[in-house]
């Protein structure tokens, strides 16, 4: 099968279910793209801080990786603790050690934190398919990966981390993604060691249960495992336990395997059978040594609205119609136009627009005041009264930053002298306004914090790519000219459908929030 007929097929074969797809994400993604070694090689990689080589943890274990990890992890504990090469970091993290395993996360954590933080996918070997991945239409992740390779590739779906996140969360299954074995920005959730897995299978039905809804309204991709691996067939054999013969027929077709042919050759698409608690489950398999044509398929599938809008609009449809007067609440844009309007708190198609104008229309988006700010166009000085009181809390609805420190100083509320802010204002606006420097900061990156202490903007770009760059900048507080002038040159960032966006939309708040005075640590006025 060549590439355009894989293609095709996978196209017609996403376009048969009215549902965009989830992806369910395996250790053979992380070590794609981000060079982050599968179990058994990660945990090889860590033996030797723990005091003995690997292969007598694995065999005092009689092979099985999770109890190998809980012997790693019961001598590194009393390594990290006695150790002076581990004496800044406990006195940077003594309090994140919870149990017997903490040392050794803490440890991986850092390594993958790392891994993740070196990804430029412009300059990666597979950067085509790093950015068709980015572009993929899809309606949210699925993953036991502990990397951040997807909160990059997704920067606006909501992350759950943990088993219990994900089961206790109000999920929307859409612009999500589920990290079911825990991240690397929380040690403590990983899922590592046979207490971990002990913990994990305990509560794998609940979890399969909240899963269940997903794997029959959505065609599910997995990637980067094996049909084999453990981890999935233990959730499929719970999810299974749950359907008859007609609902376990219907998972299977929307059950689409990818395996990586180590070698170049033709890729193929089979049918194949998993014999999992005495059932057989018939699903298909795709195997291919690129991912483009995947990627591609996933990308050409139309969407009137974003994955991001669509679950703002989800989360707002209760609120609203629990509301007795929604006047303010609604706004009126054309279906073409949505994916503009990130201010939208929801749509309603019912009856004809100028009736709902009647009610009440918010015209000013968040895009329009990112733009004012850096251009520093004034447009909204004269009204920016009516702007704080009335369009500014509904725009914060669904986001943590936007640059609201000019229009707070031109409505005479800001006293930049004292930190302080006046007025009967929204909690909204003063949370917004009052945001702790480090929320401005890009988690993926944090471990090049203190690195780049000190450096120019002109540094970042000449030892970065502009993407990198822009992410590194907002750990450090450049002269005002200097980061205006880099908004207003990279303005077309603003719009951009890859995280580079969020990072520009941190640096104009970091600039706003600078610029009108308004220095970090200031409370609000009683």
């Amino acid at each position: 099968m060549t590439d355009e007929q894989l293609l095709n097929a996978l196209t017609e074969r996403f376009e048969a279910i009215e549902t965009a797809p989830f992806l369910f994400v395996g250790s053979g993604i992380a070590q794609r793209y981000l060079g982050i070694e599968s179990w058994s090689p990660l945990l090889r990689r860590f033996a030797p801080q723990c005091g003995k080589p690997f292969d007598y943890y694995k065999s005092r274990a009689d092979g099985d990786l999770a109890r190998t990890a809980s012997e790693m992890a019961a001598d590194f504990h009393e390594v990290w603790w006695a150790d002076e090469a581990y004496e800044d970091q406990r006195a940077e993290s003594a309090e994140r050690i919870v149990n017997i395993d903490s040392p050794l996360k803490l440890e991986i954590s850092q390594y993958i934190a790392g891994k993740s933080g070196e990804l430029d996918p412009d300059g990666h070997e597979f950067a085509e398919e790093l950015r068709l991945l980015a572009d993929a239409k899809v309606d949210g992740v699925i993953t036991t990966n502990w990397d951040l390779l997807l909160e990059q590739m997704f920067p606006e779906f909501q992350t759950y981390i943990g088993q219990e996140s994900a089961i206790f969360s109000d999920g929307l299954a859409i612009a999500e993604i589920f990290k079911i074995h825990g991240c690397c920005t929380a040690p403590n959730s990983l899922v590592l060691s046979s207490r971990d897995y002990d913990a994990f299978a305990a509560k794998n039905k609940y979890l399969a249960a909240k899963l269940l809804t997903i794997f029959l309204e959505h065609p599910v991709v997995f990637l980067g495992y094996s049909l084999s691996d453990s981890n999935v067939r233990a959730i499929l054999e719970d999810v299974l336990v749950c359907l008859d013969d007609e609902r376990l027929a219907i998972l299977g077709e929307r059950l689409l395997f990818v395996e990586w042919m180590r070698e170049p050759g033709e890729a193929s698409i089979e049918t194949a059978t998993l014999r999992l608690s005495n059932r057989d489950l018939r699903l298909t398999v795709l195997r291919t040594h690129s991912f483009t044509p995947l990627y591609r398929a996933l990308g050409s599938i139309e969407r009137r609205i974003s994955a991001s809008l669509l679950r703002q609009i989800k989360e707002h449809v209760y609120e609203l119609v629990q509301t007795h007067d929604p006047r303010e609440r609604i706004t009126v844009v054309d279906i073409e136009d949505l994916d503009t309007h990130d201010d939208v708190e929801f749509v309603v198609g019912v009856g004809v627009s100028g009736g709902l104008a009647q009610q009440g229309l918010v015209g000013v988006s968040a895009r329009d005041l990112f733009l004012d700010v850096v251009h520093d166009t004034g447009n909204y000085d004269a009204v920016a009264a009516d702007l704080v009181s009335e369009s500014i809390p509904g725009l914060l609805r669904g986001r943590k930053l936007l640059p609201i420190c000019r229009y707070l100083e031109k409505a005479g509320l800001l006293n930049g002298e004292q930190g302080t802010i006046s007025g009967d204002l929204p909690e909204s606006i003063r949370e917004c306004a009052f945001r702790d420097r480090e929320e401005f900061e890009d988690t993926a990156y944090d471990y090049l914090k203190d690195e780049v202490q000190g450096k120019t903007i002109a540094d970042l770009l000449n030892d970065h790519t502009e993407k990198k760059a822009a992410a590194l900048m907002t750990f450090i507080d450049p002269p005002l000219d200097e980061l205006a002038e880099f908004l207003r040159e990279r303005v077309q960032m603003l719009d951009a459908s890859t995280n580079e966006a969020t990072w520009y939309r941190k640096l104009v708040c970091l600039y706003d929030r600078r610029r009108f005075g308004l220095e970090f640590g200031g409370r609000p006025a009683d």
